[in-house]
């Protein structure tokens, strides 16, 4: 990514009343350019998952059970 474009010297961390977990497609697990990936360094305590066609995700390994479950796409 060209250092121009370039967000990291503005990231803050944010405090967020919300369980948050973020499943990611395995490519772009690596991408500097990954929502994903930023969700994940800024709002605290955020979960991330990467999801793998040959190794399905489990429920069990997202769910939180004192949470509701909300998917967001």
């Amino acid at each position: 990514m060209p250092h121009r474009w370039c967000i990291c010297a503005g990231e803050r961390s944010v405090a967020c009343g919300l369980a948050v977990d973020v499943l990611i497609h395995q490519r772009e697990a690596w991408r500097p350019t990954s929502t994903g990936r930023l969700i994940h360094r800024v709002v605290a305590g955020t979960g991330l998952h990467v999801f793998r066609p040959e190794e399905p995700t489990v429920e069990a390994a997202v769910r939180r059970p004192e949470r509701a479950l909300w998917v967001l796409h």
